[in-house]
């Protein structure tokens, strides 16, 4: 995911002044109301055209780059190189650019509401800084990423099944958008860390090593957070603060505040949408380490709640706040001569008591990972994973009394290979069986490629 951003934001930003500036002869010779139409015509188009023109910005950039006399084109970890020394040296003072972008195709041949095909394309880019390199401020570091997506929705428009069991977790509406922006403090030696700033929850909680091979969003941070907008969830941060604590080597807490309303997931927010008048969400993880069998393993318990004021589906009221508890696994099963994992298993399960007001009662998934499955291939990656969703009854009968013919339960199978076929291109096969989707009801058969570029 490193890269040198500059050029390509260089470049769309001088498309941009072109275009506001032929949108400034315009004005001249037209009404007010129609050079409004056209400014916002002509922004319209550039940001469609943006994240398209970011692909052969950075290629050409790759072209540019001068290789170092012991650097291959394959054995590179980025595909720009090092930038003849730049990109160390850069490093060296404490910055570190980066920039990647993810392509795929997604087939549902079989099931759901049709067959077809549609086209994947997920952009990002950002820079780290070092504050200690930089400026000799000991543990700090400041993040700035955005990302931009170019969705065809093959989760909504062939398959139907429920948002968070979307086929690529990437899904979200076509935007160029700012998204995590945070400063982040470590103190005594790593015990305590503070992150503040515009943050998401998936990226804090709940976030499983085995299971994030897996393309499928159930995989990710699921449950109906994310549905109903509870709280910051991808493609969307917001203000908030996330402390991790860490009282005894085998023992982590972790303790985050984030307002309850990241806005809606249109092309017109720009990551800037939320709201802080709808009150907070609040997450806390207990977890701890252990051996058993002298394996690796940590295990989790986690609790999610809000007060944002939500509507009963039982009574078509308003009602104030909602929680769900959730446990997680994830145990090392075999190890390499090196010690680090070869398989590795998940579990996570999750529970919505406050029935009248929850989209799921309960959803569960699990799987396991292996690492170099293949003598010669060291980097590549295979992972296996089940998933099952079951949703709530008031929210059913709700459905139902509207009209919507949906399941009461989803269930997914995913099957998926990560191939390293360089130091910077990964290239990911997939296979996803939807059995039950909630609103085709007609189970589905998802076959997908994915390509990830790291400049």
């Amino acid at each position: 995911m490193k890269g040198d951003p500059n050029r390509v934001l260089s470049a769309l930003y001088s498309l941009n002044h072109e275009t506001r500036s032929a949108d400034a002869d315009a004005t001249s010779r037209g009404s007010p109301r129609d050079s409004s139409t056209r400014c916002r015509t002509a922004f319209s188009r550039w940001r469609r055209v943006a994240p398209l023109l970011a692909v052969p910005s950075l290629f050409l950039l790759a072209l540019a780059a001068q290789a170092e006399p012991s650097d291959t084109l394959w054995d590179r970890p980025y595909l720009t190189g090092d930038w003849s020394g730049l990109r160390s040296r850069l490093a060296d003072l404490g910055i570190v650019p980066y920039a990647s972008y993810t392509t795929g195709i997604w087939a549902n041949v079989h099931g759901g509401f049709a067959t077809g095909v549609r086209y994947e394309g997920f952009a990002n880019w950002g820079v780290d800084l070092d504050l200690e390199r930089l400026f000799g401020w000991q543990g700090g570091r400041f993040h700035l990423n955005w990302h931009s997506n170019v969705s065809g929705l093959p989760s909504q428009e062939l398959v139907g099944q429920f948002p968070t069991n979307a086929v690529l977790g990437l899904e979200s509406a076509n935007a160029v958008r700012f998204y995590e922006i945070y400063f982040e403090q470590r103190l005594w030696n790593d015990a305590l860390l503070v992150k503040a700033g515009q943050l998401a929850v998936d990226d804090d909680f709940f976030v499983s090593r085995y299971a994030s091979p897996l393309l499928n969003a159930c995989f990710a941070f699921f449950g109906s957070g994310r549905a109903q907008q509870l709280a910051p969830f991808y493609p969307l941060a917001a203000p908030g603060l996330y402390l991790m604590a860490r009282p005894f080597e085998q023992w982590a807490l972790r303790v985050g505040a984030y307002t309850a309303d990241p806005g809606d997931d249109t092309s017109a927010n720009y990551g800037f949408g939320w709201s802080l008048n709808q009150g907070a969400s609040i997450g806390t993880e207990f977890a701890t380490s252990r051996r058993p069998m002298d394996l690796p393993g940590q295990y989790t318990i986690g609790v999610l709640g809000t007060t944002k004021q939500l509507t009963s589906f039982s009574t078509g009221g308003n009602v104030r706040g909602t929680f769900g508890v959730y446990f997680m696994i994830d145990q090392a099963l075999v190890l390499g001569a090196d010690g680090k994992p070869r398989v590795g298993a998940f579990l996570r399960v999750g529970y919505d008591p406050l029935s009248d007001r929850a989209l799921l009662r309960a959803y569960g998934n699990a799987g396991f990972t292996v690492f170099a499955p293949f003598p010669g291939r060291t980097h590549d990656v295979l992972s296996v994973g089940v998933s099952y969703t079951n949703f709530a009854p008031d929210y059913l009968e709700s459905q139902r009394a509207a009209g919507q013919d949906v399941t009461s339960h989803e269930s997914i199978v995913e099957l998926t290979y990560q191939a390293a076929l360089t130091g910077w291109l990964l290239v990911q096969p997939d296979l996803q069986f939807v059995l039950d989707p909630h609103y085709s009801r007609h189970d589905a058969v998802v076959l997908g490629l994915q390509a990830t570029i790291n400049f």
